[in-house]
């Protein structure tokens, strides 16, 4: 692998959806309302902060609706950044024809990273009073990510 498609490989957004921590996870849903858990790192920090008691356990039945993941466009899966990633030529597919079918049939695919197969992800209305540091947190979360995928990039 080049040292360009190694770049490309890990800045390309698969990959980096798939190393990046979720603030927290559903445990159980129906059509409007979801409990959730905040995450364990991002719960202490509410804590330590003083924006939460210290006996809150992380848990809320939130307000909650679905939308359509950004990351494989509905579909459950994506084609393995380890095939495409650098980019497909036309002349690669004119080399391998088989490689090309086998590519738009969806044989490189894996499940998508970011919704788990499910294509959809809920969209979780947090109380105003930790939205900001939710928002912070997944912010530090995806800086975090990045720079992990651009040391890696460049051989790190």
């Amino acid at each position: 692998m080049s040292r360009m498609e190694e770049f490309n490989f890990h800045r390309d957004s698969r990959t980096v959806a798939a190393m990046t921590s979720q603030p927290y996870k559903v445990l159980e849903s129906n059509a409007a309302k979801t409990s959730v858990q905040l995450s364990e790192s991002l719960l202490e920090g509410l804590i330590e902060d003083g924006i939460l008691p210290e006996d809150s356990d992380g848990i809320y039945e939130l307000d909650t609706k679905y939308e359509v993941c950004d990351c494989c466009r509905g579909s459950g899966s994506v084609v393995n950044p380890a095939i495409d990633a650098g980019g497909i030529s036309r002349e690669q597919f004119e080399e391998d024809p088989q490689f090309e079918a086998d590519y738009f049939d969806g044989k490189y695919d894996i499940t998508c990273p970011e919704c788990e197969g499910k294509r959809v992800v809920p969209e979780v209305e947090f109380p105003a009073s930790i939205r900001q540091e939710i928002a912070s947190w997944m912010r530090a979360e995806s800086d975090y990510a990045q720079t992990c995928a651009a040391e890696r990039a460049m051989g790190a």
